[in-house]
């Protein structure tokens, strides 16, 4: 066996018994969706600007490469200003960006049915033995609130399973108020569910600006506090983002150091040459572990990230009980 599958084993057992003994937190990036078949974020661009992929491609190249320049400019040829969240004055409107978002996200009415990714993550949410304190998601999408709702619904009239059924809240402005007894799923980009109300959402470049100069947006506030106090799993995210990055190692400071976080990465090839592959990867894990996380890593022969579901399963099985003297 290869030395990272070894160290991934260790990794894992490590993970199951964070999952029971410290309070954690869930962070789910894009990856999440798409493998429930909803539009990946350059489908939902296109789908706004009614742009084909070669289209698209061309005009991100055009634009220096940068998908939230292209967002920002889309949104405001279409709608008429970058940020269509405010008219003039500044003040709150109900845009019709969010209606379009919906319409493109959930075009599919079956989406997110064939998913084994949301109900593996339900599964740990759900098991008694674990300290599941919230969810962080950066998608605007309602698959882990379905997923619950799923869970609990075949959890009905069954008197002993090792699972409980999960109150939940979604949380997309801060409004946590007296719902100290629900799981929070903090939507920190903003909230479009299939139907019902939406929420202000974070989606042009200046909406970006707006959370990386401000530590105390609501949304960062909860990040920071999941970062610095909770053992967080980030799955269905690349961990390049700036804001991201910028928040775990605020908090990686002011938390001694610790490495207490798991991320669940792809481990890509890039290189023919298998030497320069392994000091990329090595690369990777340094720079995360300076962050506060150690990388489990999976392989992706199909293209289609079904080792996610597969390591979230292992997560979800009770520790060898030697392993609870480790922590």
């Amino acid at each position: 066996m290869p030395q990272w599958k070894e160290i991934n084993e260790s990794y894992i057992e490590e993970a199951r018994v964070r999952l029971r003994q410290t309070p954690c937190t869930f962070v789910l990036g894009a990856g999440v969706s798409a493998s429930a078949g909803l539009p990946q974020w350059n489908d939902l661009l296109m789908g706004l600007a009614h742009l084909n992929k070669d289209e698209f491609l061309a005009l991100e190249k055009a634009m220096g490469n940068s998908e939230i320049r292209v967002a920002g400019y889309i949104i405001k040829s279409k709608y008429g200003a970058e940020n269509p969240e405010r008219n003039t004055n500044g003040e709150l409107v109900i845009p019709k960006v969010r209606d379009d978002i919906r319409d493109i996200l959930y075009k599919d009415p079956n989406a997110g049915a064939g998913s084994r990714l949301i109900p593996a993550l339900c599964n740990i949410i759900s098991n008694k033995s674990t300290k599941i304190e919230s969810i962080i998601t950066y998608n605007f999408d309602d698959l882990v609130e379905l997923g619950l709702d799923e869970k609990n619904k075949g959890l009905e009239g069954v008197k002993e399973s090792k699972y409980k059924s999960v109150k939940y809240i979604s949380v997309y402005k801060g409004n946590r108020a007296d719902e100290e007894y629900k799981l929070p799923i903090y939507h920190v980009h903003g909230f479009i569910p299939r139907s019902g109300s939406s929420s202000e959402i974070v989606i042009s470049e200046s909406d970006y600006h707006k959370l990386y100069t401000s530590f105390l947006y609501w949304s960062n506030i909860e990040q920071l506090h999941a970062f610095y106090r909770n053992t967080c799993f980030f799955v269905g995210l690349s961990m390049n983002d700036p804001n991201l990055r910028r928040l775990l190692e605020n908090a990686y400071k002011e938390g001694g150091n610790a490495t207490n976080h798991y991320a669940i990465l792809e481990r890509r090839s890039v290189f023919e040459d298998e030497g320069q592959n392994e000091e990329a990867l090595s690369t990777q894990e340094s720079i995360l572990h300076d962050l506060g996380i150690k990388i489990i890593w999976y392989e992706n022969e199909n293209g289609k990230h079904e080792k996610v579901p597969e390591i979230l399963n292992k997560l979800n099985k009770e520790p060898i009980a030697g392993d609870y003297e480790e922590l």
